[in-house]
């Protein structure tokens, strides 16, 4: 990716799935799957929440490999050729991104009083039902899953036109997806306060697709920040 453009953009397939798996992964997805555990608990099959995102994210991981592999592999040829603009992406990345999520929590906290939110709790809770399972989830699946959409679908495309645009869209996006079924299901006005805890990973992985020229780069950085997120969970919850 330069500056100008990507080097190795999506093929048109590749765009046309891209875009069609985001509504799929973010609406669609979500509600089937439920829909499913219900049938199943009605017959005493009950499926626990860490069961519920591997399957959520193992279906992603699956599709993401089949659908874009020539994406994934000509940035990882990408990352292999510009080594360093990746690490001073992911390094730096990593930084701002504590720095900028302290001051958004800041901000959090004085508007609600803590600095928690649904998303972050239910993680919590899958990760103390099944450490292993939750690591391969948040640390492994999950970033390859949201950064090709996100990054790589919605702000490669939207850039195009757009590189103001490309960081509104995407950035609004990724908080909008991790706490909007919370909003569906049970209305509090609070959630739209706790999606600013999204915006510092939203730019900052933005940012590291620039700086990085490939998709790997937010990839990686999104795998740190989890594994070291779950790693505190680790330490503080046992």
């Amino acid at each position: 990716m330069t500056r100008k453009g990507f080097s190795h953009p999506m093929y048109t397939s590749e765009k046309v799935f891209g875009w069609i798996y985001v509504v799929l992964h973010v609406f669609v997805m979500p509600f089937l799957l439920a829909l499913g555990l219900r049938a199943l608990a009605r017959v005493d099959i009950v499926i626990s929440d860490r069961y519920f995102n591997l399957l959520y994210y193992g279906i992603g991981f699956i599709l993401i490999f089949i659908f874009m592999h020539h994406y994934l592999k000509a940035n990882f040829y990408d990352l292999c050729e510009n080594k360093w603009n990746t690490v001073t992406a992911v390094t730096t990345g990593y930084l701002f991104y504590y720095l900028l999520g302290y001051l958004i929590n800041l901000v959090v906290y004085t508007a609600t009083g803590e600095t928690s939110n649904p998303n972050n709790n239910a993680v919590i809770e899958a990760f103390l039902e099944n450490k292993n399972i939750m690591f391969a989830v948040a640390a492994i699946m999950a970033p390859i899953v949201e950064e090709v959409l996100f990054r790589g679908v919605i702000f490669g495309t939207v850039r195009r036109k757009s590189r103001l645009w490309a960081y509104v869209v995407s950035v609004a996006a990724f908080a909008v997806y991790h706490l909007w079924s919370y909003l569906a299901f049970d209305y509090d006005p609070t959630l739209f306060i706790e999606m600013l805890q999204y915006l510092p990973g939203g730019i900052v992985l933005a940012w590291a697709y620039e700086r990085g020229r490939n998709i790997w780069a937010p990839i990686v950085l999104h795998m740190i920040i989890n594994f070291f997120a779950l790693s505190v969970s680790v330490t503080f919850l046992g």
